[in-house]
């Protein structure tokens, strides 16, 4: 029994959620970069608005009283933010055969029930990275049965100047800023206007140097980093792009920040925003727009809320072997959208 207890320390409850979200973190930049938020108390939740304050003339004359006449309730903003349970769709049995009859999971290291286990688990997580980078519109717990109460996604936060019939955000914390159309189209997005857009969302926070986290799928990515390669032609003057050494016997066009006049931006690659989320237990599409998709925030201002973090659920085994579930309750919450913006891919 040595080495399982510390002495003088108290226990820790094994952060299963996080555990498999680090050995994945490739596969779920959103969960990765998010910060975990603290632990909901209700549902349906306000949580208040947080950002820059304004600013006031603050002088006072030397030995007057306080004006108790401005005195005045203050009042704050604030935004809803929805649960949303996640269970997984298959599960895992495993027969007693398989456990007893060494395969080839076992010979690489693996037992076929803790393949199982470790493979639903990874599938929940994935369910959960997809839905927190969707469109998806929240919806409030019911009181029937059949109410399943979901949570908004980062696109749908991001929505341009959008009210938002459930829950809705309060209009002066409406992003106003982001591109929609065919971005392969330079007329639609390209360089100058990318930056056009970074200066406003940098004027619509305020003061102060705006850095940004740019989550953008594979194909964006590539669209961006060919900025780089890009030159104006100087009659009588040769063009050089880039310069390619020799000795590496590889060419490299990869750019990963961005910085301008009091903004800056530091992208990742992430090909989960925009999933279309349809009923429960229906497969999660994922097509060419989520390739292209972007979504540029201040993780600040982010957190990952968990009611019940990444759980198993074994269920009775009735002879046919072992068998159970995952399951999770948590939500994305957004307490202040302004000065981010989503970069999303339409044909029309």
């Amino acid at each position: 029994m040595a080495g399982i207890y510390t002495t003088d320390a108290a226990l820790q409850v094994n952060d299963y959620y996080s555990k498999v979200i680090r050995a994945k973190k490739y596969d779920n930049p959103i969960q990765t970069i998010i910060k975990r938020g603290e632990k909901p108390e209700q549902w349906k939740q306000e949580i208040e608005v947080e950002g820059a304050t304004g600013a006031y003339s603050l002088g006072a004359p030397e030995g007057a009283d306080f004006d108790e006449s401005t005195l005045a309730k203050r009042v704050n903003a604030y935004l809803e933010v929805q649960l949303q349970k996640f269970r997984t769709k298959r599960g895992f049995k495993v027969t007693d055969e398989a456990e007893l009859l060494p395969g080839y999971t076992e010979k690489k290291g693996e037992k076929a029930l803790a393949r199982q286990i470790r493979r639903d688990a990874e599938e929940l997580v994935r369910s959960i990275e997809v839905t927190l980078g969707s469109a998806q519109e929240a919806v409030a717990r019911g009181t029937s049965d059949d109410t399943i109460a979901k949570t908004r996604g980062m696109l749908c936060w991001l929505a341009k100047n959008t009210a938002h019939a459930v829950q809705p955000i309060p209009a002066e914390f409406r992003p106003q800023c982001g591109i929609t159309g065919d971005l392969t189209d330079s007329s639609v997005f390209s360089e100058s206007l990318f930056k056009a857009e970074l200066l406003k969302a940098a004027l619509e926070q305020g003061d102060g140097h705006l850095q940004l986290t740019g989550l953008v799928g594979l194909q964006l990515k590539a669209i961006m980093s060919n900025w780089l390669g890009k030159a104006e032609t100087v009659s009588g003057m040769d063009t050089v792009l880039r310069r390619n050494e020799t000795k590496t016997r590889k060419i490299e066009l990869i750019c990963d920040e961005f910085a301008y006049d009091s903004v800056s931006v530091r992208t990742l690659v992430c090909n989960h925003l925009g999933c279309t989320i349809g009923d429960p237990g229906a497969a999660v599409t994922i097509g060419t727009a989520q390739h292209y998709n972007g979504a540029f925030i201040r993780p600040e201002f982010w957190s990952i809320d968990t009611l019940l973090p990444l759980r198993i659920r074994k269920l009775e085994n009735r002879g046919g072997g072992e068998r159970g579930y995952h399951e999770a309750i948590l939500r994305l919450a957004c307490r202040n959208p302004l000065s981010q913006f989503a970069v999303t891919y339409a044909t029309t």
